[in-house]
């Protein structure tokens, strides 16, 4: 699935959250694709937000899918006239990773709060995901032992990224700062760390800025064998990156390339899903046209039958 068809996905989660927000469905965990294919079934778990949602909505016949769409769509249209527009689906797209983000970090959180007081310490995080207490690991960065600096390393990059998240400076983490912790891409006030961590990465002489040596040696790193025909992609793909054309790569340009813009991922998504259902042209979306295109949004019995014969 591409990005386009996983907001799609997230803006009509958002709405479902509204209708259940009490919903405590595990997260999802489909792939995108499966053998280079597109999987129809991810598009639903995320419209769904949960694996048994999306189990229980494929029981469900067309007209029931439909039904419970509908329930969906009157969240959407926020002004109450009977249409969803591009400023309704818009705002959606962005609030809603965060809806999604805070149904899958409870579970994981729960792992890390040994206590079960609803928030994870520094303490606790470090014992249940490095093995540590806070006396053995001052002990073993005293040491100055080779054999566990790359360990250390870690450690105190987890400890730089749990203070940033640790907004209210109270030394543990509630739900909301849990994930900004495990999602910090997605959080303005953890940004910041994020392109500290890649200039700590890629920055070799330090300058405060990435050249297109340091870029693209990092873009080959994870690339592997570059053909030229790929050297000459990074290249351009870096010429885009350097917006002020200085040859390397400031700190609001590392921002720009290493971390999403929701919002304009969104607008684009809400532009998009218009133009696929809008059947009139009349730039906004009504109840039947959505309803026409249901299994764009959400799946049904039928909808699965059909697949298993088609298999």
């Amino acid at each position: 699935m591409t990005v386009r068809r996983y907001v799609t996905a997230l803006l009509v989660l958002a709405c479902l959250a509204l209708v259940s927000s009490h919903d405590q469905h595990s997260p999802i965990d489909i792939q995108h694709y499966e053998d280079g294919k597109h999987n129809d079934a991810f598009d639903h778990a995320a419209i769904l937000g949960s694996q048994e949602a999306l189990d229980e909505f494929e029981k469900l016949a067309p007209s029931e899918a439909k039904r419970k769409l509908e329930r969906i769509v009157h969240n959407m249209d926020l002004n109450k006239d009977d249409f969803v527009t591009q400023d309704e689906l818009t705002p959606l797209g962005s609030s809603v990773i965060r809806v999604t983000q805070r149904r899958g970090t409870g579970p994981i959180m729960a792992h890390y709060d040994a206590n079960g007081d609803d928030s994870v310490t520094w303490k606790e995080y470090l014992q249940k995901e490095h093995d540590y207490t806070l006396v053995k690991l001052e002990t073993d960065r005293a040491k100055d032992d080779v054999d566990l600096a790359q360990t250390l390393q870690l450690v105190e990059e987890n400890e730089m990224k749990f203070r940033a998240a640790d907004v209210d400076k109270t030394g543990s983490l509630d739900l909301a700062e849990f994930a900004a912790f495990t999602h910090p891409y997605d959080y303005e006030h953890m940004h910041e760390f994020e392109v500290n961590m890649t200039l700590k990465a890629q920055d070799r002489n330090k300058d405060g800025s990435i050249d297109f040596t340091e870029y693209s040696d990092e873009e080959e790193c994870n690339a592997g064998d570059v053909s030229e025909e790929d050297k000459v992609a990074n290249q351009e793909q870096f010429d885009r990156h350097d917006k002020n054309k200085d040859g390397k790569l400031d700190r609001d340009e590392i921002r720009a390339w290493v971390l999403p813009n929701n919002q304009a991922l969104a607008m684009e998504e809400a532009v998009h899903l218009i133009h696929e259902t809008d059947s009139n042209r009349d730039g906004q979306l009504s109840m039947d046209e959505i309803l026409d295109k249901y299994t764009l949004w959400v799946g049904s019995a039928a909808q699965t039958d059909t697949l298993h014969e088609e298999l």
